[in-house]
C-alpha cells in the first residue's frame, strides 16, 4: 500500500465517527459571508425595478443596496397571501439558504429576511431578499467539463439539500444554474428558487429520477459528516424562525434515513469522492496557505518584475469579494493585492493566480509597447482592438484562446464571441443579462481563479 492510500484509509477511519459537536449556522460563515448578510439585512435599497425570469408566477424585484461603502444587487421575493398553495413559501429560500451552510455547502445564493421594505413606492410586509448572480444562465447547453464542482460531485450534494428540505420542485431544470460565485467570481454550478421546499406531501430520496441523472450511489465525506452532526437544538436558533419544531424533527428523521442509506452503501464498496473529483469550489477557499519561503521568492519575483504587493484583509474593497486582484494603473504601474488568510498568509493558489495575471498584462503590456499604453488601449472608446484584447484577457484565463495582439484567428474568435454575446445581451430584458456586458470592463482587474 501507498503512503498516499495508507494516508487516506487514515483519514476514512478517523472521520467514521461523528463529531462531539454540531456545526451550527455561525459557525459556517466567513467573513465573505457575514459581510454579504450584513448587506442583505442591513443595507439601503437606493434602486428598485420589477421583473419576471422563466415565468415566474410571483413579482420579483431587483434592487440594489447601499451599506457600508459596498454597494449590491439582489433580488426581492415578496410573501404572498396562502404562499400559492405550498409553491411559493418564501421563508424557505433563507432556511434553505442556512441548511446549504451548515452541510459545509455554498451551491445555494445567500438570503436574508427582511419586513416592512419599500421598493417603487410601495411597502412590502415581508419578503426574503436574495443576493443576485452576475452573468447566471442555465445548465441546459453547458458543457458537463465546464460544471464546478463536477457533475456526480454536485447532483449528490444537491440530492442530500434537496431529500432533507423536502423541495417540491426538484424536477424544473430552470432552478439550476451557473454564474459567478459570490466568494470568487468563477463561474459555479448553483441551486436557486427554493421556496417550493418543505411542501405538504413533497419527497425525495437517493433514488429519486431526475431529468438530468439517475440515483445518487457516490457522496462527498465532508457532507455526510455534517449531515451527521445536525442536532434539533442548533436547528432550532438556525431555522426555527421559518419552520416549526415538527418540520425541524422531519429533517432530522429524514437525516436518519439518509445516513442509514449512506452506511449500509459504505459497507459494501466504496461510496466517497476523491478531493480531485469533487473539484475546487468555493468553500474550499482555493486551499493551503502559502508558506513563508513560497511568500518571499514571490515577493523577490514580483520586485524585479517592478510590480509592487500589498496584503490586505479580505474584506478590503479594492479586492471586490475575490481573495487576489492585480490592478493595472494609468502610469503603467502594476499592484498585487492578495488577502491574508486565518494565519496571515494568502492562500497559494491565489498567489499563483496573481502571478499568472501578472505575466499576462506584462506580455500584453510588451506587444502594446508599454502598460501605460495597454491601459490606455483597454480604456480607449471605440478601439476595436482593445475591446477584443479586454475580452481575450477573459477567454485566455479560461483556457479559450491563446494571448495575443496579433493572431488574427484568435482575433476573428474573440469577434464571433464578442457578436454572441452582444445577441444574447440584446434578448435580455430589465438589464438581466447586464453581467454580460462586465466583460468589458472586468479586464483591469481580474479575480482569483
Amino acid at each position: 500500500m501507498s503512503l498516499r492510500h495508507l494516508l487516506a484509509t487514515i483519514l476514512v477511519l478517523g472521520c467514521a465517527a461523528p463529531s462531539a459537536e454540531a456545526r451550527r449556522f455561525l459557525d459556517s460563515l466567513n467573513d465573505a459571508d457575514r459581510a454579504i448578510l450584513d448587506d442583505l439585512h442591513n443595507g439601503q435599497v437606493v434602486e428598485a425595478r420589477p421583473f419576471g425570469e422563466n415565468g415566474n408566477m410571483g413579482k420579483l424585484w431587483k434592487v440594489r443596496l447601499e451599506h457600508n461603502g459596498r454597494s449590491r444587487w439582489a433580488v426581492f421575493k415578496p410573501r404572498s397571501f396562502g404562499d400559492r398553495d405550498g409553491w411559493a413559501r418564501t421563508p424557505m429560500e433563507v432556511a434553505v439558504y442556512k441548511l446549504n451552510r451548515v452541510l459545509g455547502l455554498d451551491m445555494v445564493p445567500p438570503a436574508a429576511y427582511r419586513r416592512n421594505l419599500s421598493l417603487g413606492g410601495q411597502t412590502f410586509a415581508e419578503g426574503a431578499l436574495i443576493l443576485w448572480v452576475d452573468d447566471a444562465h442555465k445548465l441546459w447547453n453547458v458543457p458537463e467539463q465546464e460544471w464546478s464542482p463536477r457533475r456526480e460531485a454536485f447532483s449528490s450534494d444537491l440530492r442530500i439539500l434537496q431529500a432533507l428540505s423536502r423541495d417540491a420542485d426538484n424536477q424544473n431544470g430552470n432552478n439550476l444554474i451557473r454564474g459567478r460565485h459570490w466568494k470568487d467570481g468563477m463561474y459555479r454550478v448553483m441551486k436557486v428558487d427554493n421556496e417550493a421546499s418543505m411542501r405538504w406531501g413533497a419527497y425525495v430520496n437517493l433514488e429519486h429520477s431526475h431529468p438530468e441523472w439517475g440515483p445518487v450511489t457516490r457522496f462527498n465525506r465532508q457532507t455526510y459528516d455534517r449531515l451527521r452532526e445536525l442536532s434539533f437544538q442548533d436547528l432550532k436558533m438556525d431555522v426555527g424562525e421559518f419552520i416549526s419544531d415538527d418540520e425541524i424533527r422531519d429533517w432530522l428523521r429524514t437525516r436518519d434515513g439518509l445516513v442509514g442509506s449512506i452506511d449500509a452503501q459504505a459497507r459494501q464498496r466504496d461510496v466517497w469522492f476523491r478531493q480531485n473529483e469533487i473539484a475546487f469550489d468555493a468553500r474550499a477557499k482555493v486551499g493551503k496557505d502559502a508558506e513563508p519561503a513560497f511568500l518571499r521568492r514571490f515577493e523577490a519575483l514580483m520586485k524585479r518584475k517592478g510590480v509592487k504587493v500589498e496584503y490586505v484583509s479580505p474584506s478590503d474593497l479594492r479586492l471586490g469579494g475575490a481573495l487576489g486582484r492585480t490592478s493595472l494603473s494609468p502610469e503603467g504601474k502594476l499592484t498585487v493585492r492578495l488577502a491574508k488568510g486565518w494565519t496571515g498568509n494568502p492562500k497559494r493558489a491565489t498567489v499563483v493566480e496573481e502571478l499568472v495575471h501578472v505575466n499576462q498584462l506584462l506580455k500584453l503590456g510588451g506587444q502594446a509597447g508599454s502598460l501605460a499604453k495597454l491601459y490606455a488601449s483597454l480604456n480607449r472608446k471605440g478601439d476595436q482592438q482593445g475591446r477584443a484584447l479586454r475580452l481575450s484577457m477573459e477567454e485566455y484565463a479560461a483556457g479559450k484562446v491563446a494571448l495575443t495582439l496579433t493572431s488574427k484567428p484568435d482575433l476573428s474568435k474573440l469577434r464571433r464571441i464578442e457578436r454572441r454575446l452582444g445577441a444574447e445581451a440584446a434578448r435580455c430584458a430589465g438589464g438581466a443579462c447586464a453581467s454580460t456586458r462586465e466583460l468589458w470592463r472586468s479586464a483591469l482587474q481580474p479575480r482569483a481563479r
